[in-house]
């Protein structure tokens, strides 16, 4: 399976690792169960390592797993990417984070796992 999710509820986020080639049905299966445990932990913060990510799905598979986050309306939540070491994938990542923004959502990319931490866990509302 190209993706793993990790529970870390101490800390108080949801991991994915996207590894190789990610195909529609396991990124639909993959947003679907991020968020089943998001609501039977009620913990909605997201890191989503994107870092060995190499493809397999197109960018309307992306939008079209968008509509699934309306389930996370009228909660606090966010999502930090981590961008792939692959240059032809990081327009993928970057158009998720628009796509997520658009709908209203707290959604970063970013280069550096302490710095996507820092601000994924920052207690802070998301202006």
């Amino acid at each position: 399976m190209p993706w793993t999710l990790t529970l870390h509820a101490e800390a108080g986020y949801i991991e994915t690792a996207y590894t190789g080639q990610l195909t529609p049905a396991e990124l639909q299966a993959s947003v679907q169960e991020n968020l089943r445990v998001a609501r039977h932990e009620n913990l909605y913060r997201f890191l989503s390592d994107c870092s060995t990510l190499q493809g397999g799905h197109s960018i309307l598979d992306l939008y079209a797993v968008t509509d699934q986050l309306d389930a996370l309306r009228g909660v606090s939540a966010r999502e930090a990417l981590l961008m792939p070491q692959l240059e032809a994938i990081q327009k993928d990542v970057r158009f998720w984070e628009d796509a997520c923004v658009n709908r209203g959502f707290a959604v970063r990319v970013f280069r550096a796992r302490e710095h996507a931490l820092d601000w994924l866990l920052d207690p802070k509302p998301v202006d």
